[in-house]
């Protein structure tokens, strides 16, 4: 009923906010109304949404959605309607630091980023 309506919420606020202090550094989109955030993809040669992605799915183990089919090309759709670890937390957060500092993108990654371009153009 009403009481477990009310304590979802309370949760996904709590998450949310928890969310919002880590993400805002990365220049992120804050969203009203919805249960994710858009957080850009850092500016560098051959990263697009794509890649990130993936990146962040096999060496992070999070999932999360390129923004450009949701009209946010250049951004990553993160959804904290299923968080449920401060370890997820953890492992979001270490990536998106890897997208931001790492010098380069390895030449996997790179060859990677050229085929996703291939299927996607």
């Amino acid at each position: 009923g009403v009481s477990f309506i009310d304590s979802q919420i309370r949760k996904l606020s709590q998450i949310r906010n928890t969310l919002w202090e880590i993400l805002e550094s990365f220049g992120t989109v804050k969203t009203y109304g919805g249960y994710y955030f858009l957080v850009p993809v850092p500016k560098r040669p051959g990263l697009s949404d794509e890649l990130a992605v993936h990146i962040l799915a096999t060496q992070y183990k999070v999932l999360v959605m390129p923004g450009t089919p949701f009209g946010a090309p250049g951004y990553m759709r993160i959804s904290y309607g299923n968080v449920s670890s401060d370890k997820v937390i953890d492992r979001l957060l270490s990536g998106l630091t890897y997208l931001r500092d790492a010098v380069e993108i390895s030449q996997s990654e790179q060859k990677l980023a050229e085929l996703l371009n291939t299927i996607i153009s």
